[in-house]
């Protein structure tokens, strides 16, 4: 189905094409801005270069690499090993029910656990 365009409809579109044109040049011509994207260019050559980019890259394959299941055990992991470290640190200082959000989710934590852990096929 083709649709006619009228021509305030075709003029409102090149007055905001030059609008979008006219725009872009302020902002490009803008010290900060161009000084914004050589920082940014540099943190992401950085950050490619990295030994933290390359291990981050790795861990993301390996996440990436898992079915639903080991995602969702990881996420348990994560969460358990998180809380049950925030649980032993305010141990350490105890103050008042400080101590219900952790184990919240140490519990949400091990449940993912339970509920992704994979039985062998018989």
């Amino acid at each position: 189905m083709s649709r006619v365009v009228a021509a305030g409809d075709s003029e409102r579109l090149r007055d905001l094409r030059n609008k979008e044109a006219r725009t872009e040049s302020i902002v490009g011509s803008s010290r900060l801005v161009r000084l914004l994207d050589r920082i940014l260019a540099t943190v992401i050559a950085a950050w490619s270069d990295s030994v933290a980019g390359a291990t981050s890259r790795q861990v993301i394959d390996r996440v990436k690499a898992r079915n639903v299941a080991g995602r969702v055990r990881l996420a348990g992991d994560v969460m358990a090993v998180a809380s049950a470290t925030a649980l032993a640190i305010r141990a350490l200082r105890p103050t008042p029910l400080t101590w219900i959000v952790p184990a919240l989710f140490l519990f949400v934590g091990v449940c993912l656990i339970a509920v992704a852990h994979e039985r062998p096929a018989r």
